[in-house]
Order: structure tokens, then C-alpha cells, then sequence
């Protein structure tokens, strides 16, 4: 299959980090720079269809006092506005547990953003799309259930047909390389080996584990005409 577009689902800043810097990225997605910190956050937002998620009464604005870089544009923000969701995340109200740790949901420009983002992946169905899921095994070592649950939503909620989920498990070793462990009729398994140094949640101080992330992307059949933002964005609505 020949892929026109790639799309982040999280579940966290490294996986659009790296894939808007090797240009592999055309237009912004929900999952981008959220930290969703469990594979069972993810699947069950993408089953809820956002609903939970997007519930005024649920988003916590919070101050956090301490050095943020922005990761659409690098700069360095001594203090910023983050957001916990009650519904996801009990301890809504601590600041270093955010959901979204780089922007203000009842902020209504930032709110109309990632609406227009759950849109686009509604319209993904009418384009072959390679999704990525990128996951710490440190903190989120996920299982064949959930990622068979995650393919799931994407075919039952979102009418998806064309597509291919790449999951890429980060994990902390001596040498950096990175291997295909698994695959099935709709993803692949990846493991990528970091030195512990080279985390920083989003693109890799150790430019080999860069490198090695976006060959792990370059080894699936990439169209070099991909779908642009303004296309997908002139598509109709989807309910």
C-alpha cells in the first residue's frame, strides 16, 4: 500500500517531533503533543469519539512555573498554561500530569484547533494512512490486545479501510539500533533501543536514534505527494 499521509496518535511530543522534522508531517493532528500516558487513555478516547475529552466541565487549566518549549516553535516559555482532564486522569489537579502539556483547552481559539484536528482524522478515511503510535516501555509497555483494540476504533468508529498502524516501542540500552519484532494483517511491531542520555520527550539528543526512528518511517511505501493541510481541510464535514 502506498501511503498518503502519516498520522500521530501519542503518546507523546517525540513521535511529531521527529516526523515534522525529517518533514513527514503536513498538517497538525489531536494526538500531536498530548501525553497520553497509557495505551488505555488512547483507546479509550478513540472509542469515546473525543466525547469525554472535550467536556468543558472536565478540563483543568493549570499554571505551570517552570521552563516549557514550544514544540511548533521552539520557543522557550518560562511559564505556560497546561490541561488535566478529570475524566482521564484523578490527580487532574497536578500540573506535571497534564494531558495536554502545551496548551490551554478553554482557551476557545486552542479549543477550535483541535477540533478541527478530530476532524481531520474523520476525513483520514478517505486517504491510505500510515498511523503511528509511539510508547515508552518504561512507563506504557503495551500488548497485542491493546493495539488489536486500537485497530478496532479506527475500522468501527472512524470507517478507516486503508491503513497500516506502526508501533514503535522505545526502550533504554546500551546501543541504539532498532528491529521489527511483530507483525499482523494491520500493523507492525518495531522496537527502537536508546541510550538513557538521548530521552528527552521530544526529538532525541543522540541524533542516531533520530535517524534510526525516521528509517523505521521511510521503510514503508511513503507517497512524496502527500495530502496537505489545505486539502484535507477543504474536505466536507464529518459528524
Amino acid at each position: 500500500m502506498t501511503f498518503k499521509t502519516i498520522h500521530s496518535l501519542g503518546s507523546r511530543c517525540q513521535n511529531s517531533e521527529i516526523l515534522k522534522f525529517y518533514g513527514y508531517r503536513e498538517f497538525s493532528g489531536f494526538f500531536d503533543f498530548m501525553n497520553t500516558s497509557t495505551v488505555n487513555i488512547i483507546n479509550h478516547i478513540l472509542e469515546n469519539d473525543f466525547l469525554e475529552l472535550l467536556k468543558d466541565e472536565n478540563n483543568f487549566s493549570l499554571v505551570c512555573e517552570q521552563l516549557t518549549i514550544d514544540p511548533e516553535t521552539g520557543e522557550r516559555l518560562p511559564s505556560s498554561i497546561r490541561t488535566n482532564n478529570k475524566f482521564y486522569n484523578h490527580d487532574y489537579l497536578d500540573v506535571h500530569s497534564a494531558i495536554f502539556p502545551h496548551h490551554d483547552l478553554n482557551d476557545e481559539k486552542t479549543k477550535n484547533h483541535f477540533l478541527n484536528c478530530r476532524q481531520r482524522l474523520k476525513k483520514l478515511k478517505h486517504y491510505p494512512t500510515l498511523f503511528n503510535y509511539t510508547f515508552n516501555k518504561w512507563e506504557n509497555n503495551i500488548h497485542t490486545g491493546d493495539m488489536d483494540r486500537m485497530v478496532n476504533s479506527l475500522i468501527n468508529v472512524y470507517e478507516m479501510k486503508d491503513f497500516r498502524l506502526c508501533f514503535i516501542g522505545v526502550e533504554y540500552g546500551v546501543k541504539s539500533t532498532y528491529d521489527k519484532v511483530a507483525s499482523s494483517q494491520y500493523y507492525d511491531v518495531w522496537n527502537l533501543t536508546i541510550p538513557s542520555h538521548s530521552f528527552t520527550g521530544g526529538l532525541f539528543q543522540n541524533q542516531i536514534d533520530n535517524e534510526n526512528y525516521i528509517n523505521i518511517i521511510k521503510s514503508y511505501d511513503i507517497d512524496s505527494n502527500r495530502v496537505t493541510r489545505e486539502e484535507i481541510d477543504s474536505l466536507p464535514q464529518i459528524d
